[in-house]
């Protein structure tokens, strides 16, 4: 992904982020006024066994791979969902012909010394 995407994604999530940590700072002592530290506690407590779940059951390991690996693993999921519905194969975005199925390539490339040449 080019590094202007990245960084317009990295800028929109630290938005985010300010607006919920502000959200939660300006509601916080009202609500303890209100309900008591202990009823924060257990809504704070409930999100997080909620993320954990989350995090646990639905998120993909991504320890020791890279972006690379990662972002064809959820264009593979995005191509498995696709043949669920009944479509076999999916646009190429970066022509204008159908991509080939998983696990096939349609654009052979072989090598010889000094060069790689497309077959």
């Amino acid at each position: 992904m080019p590094t202007r995407i990245r960084s317009n994604g990295m800028s929109i999530a630290l938005l985010i982020n300010q607006f919920v940590s502000t959200t939660i700072a300006a509601i916080f002592l009202p609500t303890v006024g209100h309900y008591g530290y202990a009823s924060m506690f257990f809504f704070w407590a409930a999100c997080t066994v909620l993320y954990f779940l989350v995090a646990a059951f639905l998120l993909p390991e991504t320890k020791g791979r890279t972006l690379e690996q990662i972002e064809a693993d959820f264009r593979g999921r995005k191509r498995l969902a696709g043949r669920l519905s009944g479509s076999t194969r999916l646009p190429c975005p970066h022509s204008n012909r159908e991509s080939a199925p998983r696990g096939t390539s349609s654009f052979k490339v072989t090598h010889r010394p000094g060069k790689w040449i497309p077959a």
